[in-house]
C-alpha cells in the first residue's frame, strides 16, 4: 500500500484480499440494504474523494451526489468524475450537515449513506462505534476513547453516544425505524482477519508512508502512525469498531 490518498476504509478482510477487493465487497453488502432502482437519487454523505459515489453510479445505474466538508477532495471528487464520463449522473458538492436542508430541502433523495461519518426515506450507514465491551467508568477506557478521538480527529463526544446503542437511539430520535443492525467486525470464519491486521501489518513495513498530520494523505488516508496505533490496541481490546451497519427507514406520518 504505497499509493498516497485521502480517503480510507475500513473493511472486513479475507485471507487471500488485496484492499481493492475487500473495500469493494464492503462497499457491495451495504448498497442492496438502500433498496436501489435505476433512476434513483442517492446523497452519499461524506462522500471524501467520490470513489464509493461513482462505484454506487456504475453499479446501481442511480444518480448519486456527493457532499463533504472538504473542498479538495471535492476537486478531486469531480476530477475523477469527468475521467471516468460520469459527471452527468454524479456531482459533488462542498457542504455539511448544517447546510443540507438548505442545499436539497425535504425528501430530495430516495435513499441516503454514509460510510464512518453518521452525524429521507432510506439510510444506510457504516459507523464508528464502541461496542459492549466498552466500559465507561473503566479509567483505561476512557484514556482509550480520548486518545482515538484526538489522533483521528473524529471529535469528542460522550461514550454514551458514541457506543452503539447509542447510534441506534439517535437514529430513532430522529423519527428513523432500525430495518438492520450488525457489526461487522464480529463476524467471524476460518478466512476470517480481523480489520485491523492490515495496521499490525503495515507497522513493520518501513515503505509504508503515514499521514504526516490528520486528514493528509498517506496509505491509510488521512491516518497518522500514532492514531493508527490507537486503533490497533482499540481493536485488540475489542470496545472500538469501524464497521457497524445500521439502515433506517424514515417513518411516515399515516394518511388521515
Amino acid at each position: 500500500m504505497n499509493e498516497l490518498s485521502s480517503s480510507f476504509h475500513f473493511s472486513r478482510l479475507s485471507k487471500g484480499d488485496i484492499q481493492a477487493v475487500s473495500t469493494a465487497r464492503h462497499e457491495h453488502y451495504l448498497f442492496p440494504h438502500l433498496n436501489l432502482r435505476s433512476g434513483m437519487h442517492i446523497l452519499d454523505f461524506g462522500c471524501g474523494d467520490g470513489s464509493t459515489a461513482l462505484e454506487l453510479a456504475e453499479f446501481a445505474g442511480v444518480s448519486v451526489v456527493g457532499v463533504d466538508p472538504d473542498m479538495l477532495k471535492i476537486e478531486k471528487a469531480k476530477q475523477t468524475a469527468r475521467k471516468r464520463r460520469l459527471s452527468n449522473r454524479v456531482t459533488f458538492i462542498y457542504g455539511d450537515y448544517s447546510n443540507l436542508r438548505s442545499l436539497f430541502g425535504d425528501c430530495y433523495f430516495d435513499g441516503i449513506y454514509c460510510i464512518e461519518s453518521l452525524k429521507v426515506f432510506q439510510l444506510a450507514v457504516y459507523e464508528w462505534c464502541w461496542t459492549s465491551e466498552m466500559n465507561p467508568d473503566d479509567m483505561n477506557h476512557q484514556r482509550l476513547a480520548a486518545l482515538l478521538e484526538t489522533s483521528t480527529g473524529i471529535g469528542n463526544r460522550p461514550i454514551s453516544e458514541r457506543s452503539y446503542e447509542g447510534a441506534i437511539e439517535a437514529l430513532q430520535m430522529s423519527h428513523l425505524q432500525i430495518v438492520h443492525e450488525e457489526d461487522l467486525s464480529t463476524r467471524s470464519g476460518r478466512a476470517v482477519i480481523p480489520w485491523y491486521a492490515c495496521l499490525d501489518l503495515a507497522f513493520s513495513d518501513p515503505r509504508i508512508r503515514w499521514s504526516s498530520s490528520i486528514g493528509g494523505q498517506g496509505a491509510f488516508g488521512g491516518l497518522t502512525k500514532s492514531a493508527a496505533v490507537i486503533m490497533s490496541q482499540a481493536g485488540h481490546l475489542k470496545p472500538f469498531t469501524p464497521m457497524a451497519l445500521f439502515v433506517a427507514k424514515r417513518v411516515m406520518p399515516e394518511s388521515t
